[in-house]
């Protein structure tokens, strides 16, 4: 089942797709485009991790499906990238077919058969340019050169944090301060690079805090990592041509207790505060939730979805 930040994307592709006639090839191509990330999981991977570029994903986008897919639906995978989405492909093209099957009047099936269809049964069901592996030469070759030519990827399928960790957050005084600090430790073990965040250019920054949930200004947020900096909080590198910002870290975690584990790289401030603070849930859409009530289990964005 889709998200709501899923299904907003996809509703948002399909107006735009809907508004020029393309509603039926966007949903198709959309479908296979999310089928090309099944099928090479690594690509998405390179996609999600925080380490690379944002410009070395465009690139390895543009090299993948530029001239391939529709201008409208390239662009769409690249904001994806931009926004830390792309993981939540799958979801959209779902949440995307749903939309165009209710408005087409149209529902999907499943053919069931005693035996495997051949390629050519296939053709006939489905469309005529079918391919058994469609792209796979193609896709198979970029994403060789991608792997070999862009560094930090990172095969693991969570992070923990240690209560090590978690003590140095806690010695923040402010939930600013604490949903930084926490952050920063997920992206530090995430990195492995010794506590480095590599967060080199004020882009990196304002990603970082907003992976935090912390809201301000470009201006407050430098004055946030200067008091931090002050109480010794953090580090940041003594060259003047980047923003690096280090946490300090155990040289050995053997021994260490873990207290999360970590599986998406967003809304890591609203977890922190959900857990730790009383009065305060996280919604399934990664929102933060004042409690009113025991019932409450969804914040006012999501229950309007249910009504």
């Amino acid at each position: 089942m889709a998200t709501v930040v899923s299904e907003r994307y996809a509703l948002s592709l399909y107006e735009v797709a809907k508004a020029e006639g393309l509603a039926a090839d966007m949903c198709e191509a959309l479908g296979e485009v999310s089928e090309i990330f099944s099928a090479y999981p690594d690509y998405l991977k390179v996609l999600t991790t925080p380490s690379i570029s944002l410009e070395d994903k465009r690139q390895t986008l543009r090299a993948v499906f530029e001239n391939q897919v529709h201008l409208y639906l390239l662009n769409f995978l690249l904001l994806l990238t931009e926004k830390r989405r792309i993981g939540l492909i799958h979801e959209m093209a779902v949440a995307y077919r749903d939309f165009y099957y209710l408005e087409a009047g149209m529902c999907a099936v499943t053919a069931i058969t005693a035996v495997a269809l051949t390629d050519e049964q296939m053709k006939k069901l489905y469309k005529e340019e079918y391919l058994k592996e469609k792209w796979y030469v193609y896709i198979s070759g970029i994403f060789k050169k991608v792997k070999e030519g862009i560094t930090g990827i990172n095969d693991r399928e969570d992070v923990v944090v240690y209560t090590w960790d978690m003590c140095q957050v806690f010695k923040g005084e402010t939930d600013q301060e604490r949903k930084l600090l926490f952050s920063a430790y997920v992206i530090a073990h995430y990195m492995g690079c010794n506590g480095w965040l590599n967060t080199k250019t004020s882009k990196s920054i304002a990603n970082w805090f907003e992976m935090a949930n912390v809201a301000c200004t470009g201006s407050d947020r430098f004055l946030l990592l200067g008091e931090m900096k002050k109480k010794g909080l953090i580090e940041t590198t003594k060259k003047c041509d980047n923003l690096n910002i280090r946490v300090n870290m155990l040289s050995e975690y053997f021994g260490e207790t873990p207290v999360f584990r970590i599986t998406e790289l967003e809304n890591l401030g609203n977890l922190l505060i959900a857990t730790y603070k009383d009065g305060y849930k996280q919604c399934k859409c990664g929102r933060l939730i004042k409690i009113n009530s025991n019932r409450q289990t969804m914040c006012r964005f999501c229950a309007s979805k249910t009504v």
